[in-house]
């Protein structure tokens, strides 16, 4: 169960949180019978740490549900969430096991010895889709919660761009305001809610992976079906249209700088062809191992980094599309007000950079929004009014202004937590 921002539900929560916290108001065991564990997904950097998590696991017992595995938490600021979840499962099927093999029947044992003959059979090593030809889906894609939020968002265009503090620094240049004209956009937004933005890559950078990679960056493709996939039903990675070029699907969708998860990682063992190279991933993932630690997250090595680390290394576009990480969106708390700027929606961010260290050499790089805004600014100093467009879209807030006007406020927003009070001044 995932937090999000400050203790507020993710999106595909929202509606059964609303629902379960009209249950918890009742007198009803309504989820008694139920047997439940949760694992809770947080980051420590916010103040209401996995709450979503410590509420439904309280409010599962309350709602009379026995509680058959402790709650487990992962924390995504120490990027430790993988090794976290790996320590807290160790006992869980074990425990599930012994609780359910009291109730089995003959009928359940033998679905279930179907089952496990099912999976067996299954070929785990091939992919969902392939890479064909341009042309239209088979069918109606499906899509994963993040590229569904990228469908429904709007490209925007910038109308607006200062600098509002000048002061540079070894990781961080300035503080841009940028305003995003909403007119025929249809989107529209509440004071201090939300502002989700999907940066895209650099051409630079994605020229500089694609070398590494030998990928043809004029390709078009489709996702098809895999004939030879036999595991359970799979959502298409991203939406291609009629057809995309690698070009295009790596600007806009591929993470080259984001960091890299254990689990990714593993998918790269079978991809090198050194020796070397092949141990140096085993060790970074092996339960407990500092290498990965040391390596990849101190290190802050992403896809773009790793030919430098692992020469013999090349990523087939069917495993990147597939396996990879993908583009998620940012979210800015909005700094304009929506009855003073219905058709204006405003945004302001400290432009950020960190080190990348690969095989003891340093380089500095910009945050994926901070690079993408950076280049834009760039180019509005010199009076190219860029004709990119943004694309967003924007999420309600638990932080709000009291709907009277007569209560008083004091308002405290140290660094960038003075954006909203922007919008209610």
């Amino acid at each position: 169960m995932a937090t999000h921002y400050e203790g507020d539900p993710c999106d595909n929560t929202r509606n059964f949180h609303k629902w379960f916290k009209k249950l918890l108001r009742g007198k009803d065991k309504a989820f008694s019978g139920m047997n439940f564990t949760v694992f809770g997904l947080g980051d420590t950097s916010y103040e209401q740490y996995n709450e979503m998590g410590k509420q439904f696991d309280e409010g599962f017992e309350k709602l009379g549900a026995k509680r058959l595995y402790d709650m487990g938490v992962g924390n995504a600021e120490t990027f430790s969430t993988e090794a976290d979840f790996t320590a807290w499962k160790e006992n869980l099927w074990s425990t599930l096991c012994k609780h359910y093999a009291q109730f089995e029947t003959a009928e359940g044992k033998s679905l279930a010895l179907q089952r496990r003959a099912s999976l067996r059979a299954q070929n785990k090593d091939a992919l969902p889709w392939v890479l064909a030809e341009s042309g239209s889906p088979e069918e109606e894609p499906t899509y994963v919660m993040n590229m569904r939020n990228y469908l429904s968002g709007s490209d925007l265009a910038i109308c607006d761009m200062r600098e509002l503090r000048q002061q540079p620094g070894d990781h961080g240049n300035s503080t841009l305001e940028v305003a995003f004209n909403l007119k025929g956009s249809g989107m529209t937004y509440k004071t201090a809610a939300n502002f989700a933005i999907y940066a895209t890559n650099r051409q630079a950078d994605v020229e500089n992976f694609a070398r590494q990679h030998k990928l043809d960056l004029d390709r078009k493709f489709v996702f098809a079906k895999n004939t030879e996939y036999t595991g359970r039903a799979a959502k298409t990675p991203f939406p291609t249209g009629t057809g995309i070029t690698i070009r295009e699907a790596l600007t806009k969708f591929v993470d080259l700088t984001g960091p890299l998860s254990i689990k990714s990682l593993e998918l790269m063992i079978p991809l090198c062809e050194s020796a070397a190279d092949k141990a140096l991933l085993q060790e970074a993932v092996k339960q407990g191992s500092e290498s990965y630690k040391e390596i990849f997250i101190n290190g802050c090595v992403g896809l773009l980094d790793l030919q430098e680390l692992l020469p013999s290394l090349v990523i087939k576009p069917e495993v990147l599309f597939q396996k990879c990480e993908l583009i998620m969106p940012r979210y800015y708390t909005i700094a304009s007000s929506n009855l003073m700027y219905p058709d204006q929606l405003n945004i302001a961010i400290s432009l950020s950079a960190y080190d990348v260290t690969v095989n003891g050499v340093k380089k500095q790089r910009e945050g994926l929004v901070s690079g993408y805004l950076n280049d834009l600014w760039k180019q509005w100093k010199t009076g190219q009014k860029s004709a990119v467009l943004s694309r967003g879209f924007t999420k309600g807030s638990n932080f709000e202004m009291p709907e009277s006007s007569d209560i008083p406020m004091i308002m405290v927003g140290p660094g960038t937590g003075v954006v909203p009070f922007i919008g209610f001044m």
